[in-house]
């Protein structure tokens, strides 16, 4: 029986101290390439989370 490959992305939104959302993405794939792309559609998702639940981030270029 072959193993199934796991494709997996995760978010986290947990605060710090300051009460500002600090980004943890995890992004697993087959390949480099998909693992990528899935981890740039994953950021950008986090981003608009947080603009639109009003979640500040933590990093200040965001």
């Amino acid at each position: 029986m072959a193993e199934e490959s796991e494709k997996r992305t995760r978010m986290n939104f947990g605060m710090n101290a300051k009460g500002l959302v600090q980004m943890d993405v995890t992004v697993e794939y087959e390949t480099v390439e998909e693992t990528a792309k899935a981890a740039r559609a994953a950021i950008a998702e986090y981003k608009a989370i947080c603009i639109e639940q009003s979640l500040k981030l933590a990093d200040s270029s965001a």
